[in-house]
């Protein structure tokens, strides 16, 4: 799918390295949190089904979701869990006592789940595909047919040793190889050659670029300022400080291989601390220099007509072609994929936290540094 980011999912499968169990996370997730409820809505499916099942796909990806959680955060989710499960017994089984099949221990232990990380943290660190890949990844280093376990155990001795040698001295940690230190702003790449009649601004881009600085008076006497006085350099992609790559609608139509992935949509957050979020397609970079300041600028296609059928679903609509928005680049959050409907509906695809736990190689790594490349 073009518009799910590489970086969403991992490379295509090897049968060969036996490591199943990460792309069945990857199908899994794919359908719960991106594809499930977004195709429910276009079909029009009943709508309290539908609420009821976005209220379990909030559940796992509080779950799932490593960070902290207050004691009100815990009392929320249990309520939210008794909640689901009220509705599930009440749609899935009533009163007909033959459908008491339907009343799983997997969704019914989900009670315990506020317990378990109260004890012992987020869930996802005891998940089954994180167990699975551990063990194979594990299983790949045994290299002693005489005595596997025994190889096997020392290996296992020798992680915990270095994680506990690692909090005693931080400066063991490696560095990652690779990745620089990025601005919050981020870092613009790609330079792009634009003929003498585009830097004319035909196609409104720079007084798109100087109501932002009017509206958010970036400089004073904003109005005033002739974008004939600014030094402007165009860029096709930015290295986020998250060490994503956001490309554009500019990088894309210059690559000369055609690729069958993009990343040029994004989640940014609103400037001078407004409330909400801003959803768009990147069109180009830019890099304004006037008075000794530099800004680094986004043009892009703005998400509207955004609202929430679902708790775990945006929706929107791309704006015409001629209401182009600006915004700086120190604003942009993260990557997002989207899913268009036949409907023209726009559904907005989160990358799940749960992929944040995945190896450089499982998480398409390499498959993103190709496309980065192209």
């Amino acid at each position: 799918m073009e518009t799910l980011p590489p970086s969403f999912y991992g490379p295509i499968r090897d049968p060969n390295l036996k490591r199943q169990s990460n792309y069945k996370a990857y199908e899994w997730m794919a359908l719960l949190h991106w594809y499930i409820l977004p195709i429910g809505i276009e079909l029009e499916f009943n709508t309290t089904l539908l609420e009821n099942f976005s209220d379990f796909v909030a559940i796992v990806e509080t779950a799932m979701t490593i960070q902290s959680h207050s004691m009100s955060d815990l009392a929320c989710l249990k309520q939210l869990v008794i909640k689901f499960l009220q509705g599930y017994e009440k749609y899935y089984v009533g009163n007909d006592p033959e459908k008491i099949l339907r009343c799983r221990l997997c969704i019914f232990q989900l009670i315990h789940i506020t317990t378990h990380i109260r004890w012992y943290g987020s869930v996802r660190l005891g998940s089954q595909a994180t167990v699975e890949r551990a063990i194979g990844e594990l299983g790949h280093k045994i290299h002693s047919k005489k005595e596997p376990f025994a190889n096997l155990t020392n290996i296992m001795i020798e992680h915990e040793l270095i994680k506990v040698l690692q909090l005693y001295y931080p400066e063991l940690i490696p560095e990652s190889t690779g990745k620089n230190i990025i601005p919050d702003s981020g870092r613009l790449m790609q330079p792009l050659k634009l003929q003498n009649q585009d830097w004319n601004d035909p196609i409104g881009h720079l007084s798109v670029i100087k109501q932002y600085f009017v509206a958010t008076n970036c400089f004073a006497n904003t109005r005033e300022i002739d974008v004939q006085s600014w030094n402007i350099h165009c860029f096709g992609k930015l290295k986020m400080k998250n060490q994503q790559t956001l490309q554009s609608s500019y990088s894309n139509s210059q690559i000369s291989i055609k690729t069958t992935r993009y990343s040029r949509w994004f989640e940014a957050i609103k400037p001078n601390a407004q409330l909400g979020e801003v959803f768009g397609e990147a069109i180009a970079f830019y890099s304004i220099e006037y008075e000794n300041h530099i800004k680094l600028m986004m043009v892009y296609n703005p998400l509207g007509q955004l609202y929430a059928p679902l708790q775990t679903v945006i929706c929107g609509r791309w704006s015409s072609p001629n209401q182009l928005a600006a915004t700086e680049t120190v604003h942009i959050q993260n990557l997002i994929g989207v899913w268009k409907a036949e409907s023209q509906n726009i559904y907005v695809l989160r990358k799940h936290p749960g992929l944040l736990d995945l190896s450089p190689a499982e998480s398409g790594a390499a498959s993103l540094d190709l496309d980065e490349n192209n």
